[in-house]
């Protein structure tokens, strides 16, 4: 079964190029490209032209909810010479690619990890909380220590911390 083909890509080329400068400037074959570069796959144009739909100037509001593709995109705008504005930490004020924190703020990688960090019961230190253990707070590297973090390899049978579980091959009832 194949799916039906999309509008994504020229109905955002169409809505950006409707908004003016810097799109204008780019042309409606290079805008094309640049998006496809970005966006490779037909979901995530998908994404970006839903967003682009609802805003009225991508390049200059500098809205903290422009999606981080776009972020991204603004980014490689500016950098081939266009001005835009780029959407700031909410926190630190910082050009970063930001998203959503705790509560929803729209923040950096750094200021969700300052905003989610607790005092880490085994190390003592101010650190972001990987798990809870009987709803105390534990880091990260704490949490690496522990024996159940560790793991036989289904591969060499070594002891190694667990990143990835595969499901148990269970014998089929009978």
């Amino acid at each position: 079964m194949t799916s039906p083909p999309t509008t994504a890509l020229p109905d955002t080329v169409h809505h950006l190029l409707a908004q003016g400068e810097p799109w204008v400037g780019m042309g409606e074959s290079a805008l094309t490209e640049f998006i496809v570069e970005f966006a490779p796959a037909a979901v995530t144009r998908g994404h970006i032209a839903r967003y682009v739909r609802t805003t009225t100037d991508l390049a200059h509001a500098g809205d903290r909810m422009t999606p981080a593709i776009l972020q991204r995109m603004l980014r490689r705008v500016r950098d081939i010479g266009h001005a835009v504005v780029i959407p700031v930490c909410e926190r630190c004020g910082r050009e970063r690619i930001i998203g959503r924190g705790p509560d929803e703020p729209r923040v950096c990688k750094p200021c969700t990890d300052a905003l989610r960090a607790e005092i880490c019961v085994d190390c003592g230190r101010l650190r972001p909380v990987c798990i809870r253990r009987d709803g105390k707070p534990l880091c990260n590297n704490c949490r690496r220590r522990l024996p159940e973090a560790k793991k036989p390899c289904i591969r060499c049978g070594n002891a190694r911390l667990v990143y990835t579980e595969m499901m148990d091959s269970a014998p089929a009832p009978a």
